[in-house]
């Protein structure tokens, strides 16, 4: 069971000024095998599961972005984030790195800050259409902390794309 039940959650693609491009109900949370709420979620370890994926009520006409086959290395990508005070639009940040103490671990530090209510948002690798290299799960003071497309494919085998 999640700790939110789906029907009171909304999803809105593409959120700006007020606007979504594609808005669906949540029909079912699912969360990974063995999923419970980290006791500290200041260790890396302890956020390796804190993902869910949102199974929609609706179709929407935005086209979903994939998860990226690799991490980016020593590649910059770009962090998308929605602040949760005012709900106005994506804070944008460019040239985003993974910490050298976190590359090749399924959870990240990354040279990304992140806003209070980011928890979810993308980390894009620079290419059309952009692929997900990451999600968002948590902040501290300097870093967005993120778990990576290849430990989220592991947690949902054969859901997510190839």
């Amino acid at each position: 069971a999640t700790a939110v039940p789906a029907d009171t959650v909304r999803f809105a693609a593409g959120w700006r000024m007020g606007a979504a491009a594609g808005r669906s109900g949540v029909a079912r949370i699912r969360l990974p095998v063995g999923y419970r709420r980290p006791d500290a979620p200041d260790s890396l370890e302890a956020l390796e599961n804190d993902v869910a994926l949102l199974a929609l009520t609706d179709q929407i006409s935005v086209k979903p972005l994939r998860l990226a086959p690799a991490a980016p290395g020593k590649a910059g990508f770009t962090a998308v984030g929605y602040p949760a005070h005012p709900p106005r639009g994506p804070t944008v940040q460019h040239a985003c790195t993974v910490t050298a103490g976190t590359a090749g671990k399924p959870v990240w530090r990354t040279t990304c800050f992140a806003v209070g209510g980011a928890s979810g948002s993308p980390l894009l690798r620079d290419v059309q259409p952009p692929t997900v290299l990451g999600i968002i799960v948590a902040r501290d003071p300097r870093t967005a902390v993120a778990v990576s497309a290849a430990r989220i494919r592991r947690l949902f085998p054969g859901v997510l794309d190839p």
